[in-house]
């Protein structure tokens, strides 16, 4: 599979516990071009949303302060948010995504299926940008101006 090419750099902000994974995901994310902090707990995620404003969080279910379903409505105040979990279930994906998570990812992970999850998820995000800046222009007031010289048209 080819790498999925990122246009511009985004800010996500990884909250992993494990060090190794933690450092191994914001290494292949920084090497996707996108600015990228790691945190390992919810006491050190809310400091870092103090100056860092992610446009994606990714978010272990399993933290040492927190689990992930109880973090999750607080982090979506900041950004959309991805779930990645080493203890998946429908159960708890069906929880997350009711939740309000954008994806829900079982680890082991690989490079490929993490970077077309975030292909989808920016994806979505810029056709939602597009759906709403089309729709504010349909719903704007300006009168439509038509050209024709038509006998129903000067009716």
């Amino acid at each position: 599979m080819t790498p999925v090419e990122h246009p511009q750099s985004r800010p996500i902000l990884v909250i992993e516990d494990d060090p190794t994974l933690n450092r191994l995901l914001c290494t292949q994310l920084g090497g996707l071009g996108h600015d990228v902090r790691g945190v390992r707990s919810r006491a050190e995620a809310l400091d870092a949303l103090s100056y860092f404003v992610p446009t994606l969080t990714i978010l272990d279910m399993r933290l040492p302060d927190t689990d992930g379903l109880s973090f999750l409505p607080e982090l979506r105040e900041y950004s959309p948010v991805m779930i990645l979990t080493a203890y998946g279930s429908i159960d708890q994906a069906v929880r997350a995504v009711k939740a309000g998570a954008v994806e829900y990812l079982v680890k082991p992970i690989t490079s490929e299926g993490l970077e077309l999850a975030l292909a989808r998820f920016f994806e979505t995000a810029a056709l939602r940008r597009d759906l709403a800046f089309w729709q504010a222009k349909a719903q704007s007031t300006e009168p439509s101006v038509l050209i024709g010289d038509s006998p129903a048209m000067n009716e």
